[in-house]
């Protein structure tokens, strides 16, 4: 007996994580190190302790996770929790809860294994906070050259035209630059060119005086009076026939315009940033573009990549928006198996973002538990992965990042930020990301880093 007692010391004294051991009525009889040191709370202090007063839940309500794992009739249950130290600080915790029974299925107790997780939600939010921008989150870099310049083209009051296919976030830069200039206290105001024909978009621009047509029975203040001393901003600008182009192109020029039905000339101060998704260029030379108008739009321009160009995107993405989704539905925040991510990572989304996040909320709603698979996503995906299996399986086919899980991909790109930053000295990377140079080693080779 005197032999198993210190066999057990030294393997509780051993291991690094937390290890708790509960009898059958779920209060503490062992407390290691390492949990004293998560909990704060000394073993001779926590024995007899209800197991949820020692590693307690940081909600309210919550029991011990060994309770949750015997209502569900599980002996093994895995699960990321926040708890309260004996101080009252919140530490996430990755818990595995082991129910013991006899022979006969009485319990007999329990074991709860546990690590603090601190480190790794540290680095996914830097990451995070890292990958973001105004509300546009992407690790790309020619994403993170337009953050770069964004800024300065906020200082200037110059037409700004932002170039890229339908769904990269258009609108989304043009906020941006709208809240980095000193007109972010002003409105922010849109319109579509692409959803009005030429009459009602001359009226909800310019506005009208009453009697201007025959519905018009009183004055209706355009957009651009709106926008009055903020931004207007003019989305699906080669949408715009010839005539509409001369009608703005005054406006461009100087500011200036005339309601429907008015010859009262009035002055607007309004900072325009233009966006289309069409080649301007190609319109000009077809004769369907007038040259002075391109020109006047065409200031300083943005031109966004589409989200076939920058994959490493799609992980960082997917977690937004099944967050998102989430805290919509009141619903715990899903994940993505490595299948399903690499289906995502092989598409190309013509319609970019703004398919992707469709897709991930179809995902989402028709996910039968809290992981979001294959079967769950679109035919023409779940293909893709299919075909990248059998071109896998060829002589010289190779494993790509895309076999990896969104918190690997998240994990190996702060482990090549931070192998950068430091020039690729392994020895100060470790010491930063806080692991040794042989742990840094293994994950360069598992990432394929080395």
């Amino acid at each position: 007996m005197h032999t198993k007692k210190s066999t057990l010391d030294a393997v509780l004294e051993s291991v690094a994580c937390g290890v708790m051991i509960t009898d059958k009525d779920l209060n503490v009889v062992r407390l290691n190190p390492s949990a004293q040191l998560i909990t704060g709370w000394e073993e001779h202090e926590a024995v007899g302790r209800p197991c949820k007063e020692v590693l307690r839940p940081f909600l309210d309500g919550s029991d011990c996770p060994l309770r949750s794992c015997i209502r569900k009739g599980t002996t093994r249950e895995e699960e990321i929790i926040t708890v309260l130290n004996r101080v009252g600080d919140q530490i996430p915790v990755r818990v595995v809860s082991y129910v013991l029974f006899d022979d006969e299925h009485n319990l007999m107790g329990g074991i709860q294994t546990f690590g603090d997780i601190r480190t790794v939600h540290e680095l996914r939010t830097r990451l995070a906070r890292e990958s973001s921008f105004e509300g546009i989150l992407s690790r790309n870099h020619r994403m993170r050259a337009i953050f770069d310049v964004l800024p300065r083209l906020a200082e200037s009051h110059s037409t700004v035209l932002v170039r890229g296919e339908s769904g990269t976030g258009k609108e989304l830069i043009a906020k941006a630059l709208h809240s980095l200039s000193g007109r972010r206290h002003q409105p922010f105001i849109s319109v579509n060119c692409a959803a009005l024909p030429d009459t009602l978009l001359e009226a909800e621009l310019f506005g009208y005086v009453k009697g201007a047509f025959t519905d018009a029975r009183q004055d209706h203040e355009g957009r651009i009076a709106a926008a009055n001393n903020g931004t207007l901003f003019i989305d699906e600008v080669g949408d715009l026939s010839p005539a509409m182009q001369v009608k703005l192109l005054r406006f461009l020029q100087d500011r200036s315009y005339e309601p429907l039905g008015s010859n009262k000339t009035r002055k607007a101060d309004v900072r325009v940033v233009a966006a289309t998704n069409r080649n301007l260029e190609e319109l000009l030379q077809r004769g369907l573009y007038r040259e002075d108008f391109f020109y006047r739009i065409n200031v300083l321009t943005i031109d966004i990549p589409p989200l076939r160009d920058r994959k490493e995107d799609v992980p960082l993405l997917v977690d937004h928006f099944l967050q998102t989704w989430g805290l919509l539905n009141n619903r715990p925040t899903m994940r993505t198996t490595p299948l399903a991510l690499r289906a995502m990572m092989a598409w190309d989304f013509p319609g970019n973002v703004r398919e992707l996040e469709n897709i991930v909320e179809r995902a989402a709603v028709l996910a039968e538990d809290e992981s979001i698979d294959l079967s769950n996503l679109p035919d023409e995906l779940q293909h893709t992965v299919r075909r990248g299996r059998q071109e896998r399986d060829k002589p010289g086919g190779i494993i790509s990042s895309s076999s990896f899980s969104p918190m690997e991909l998240s994990e190996r790109e702060t482990i090549r930020t931070v192998l950068e930053e430091n020039e690729g000295n392994r020895q100060q990377a470790a010491s930063e990301l806080g692991i040794s140079r042989a742990t840094l080693w293994r994950k360069m080779k598992k990432y394929l880093l080395d």
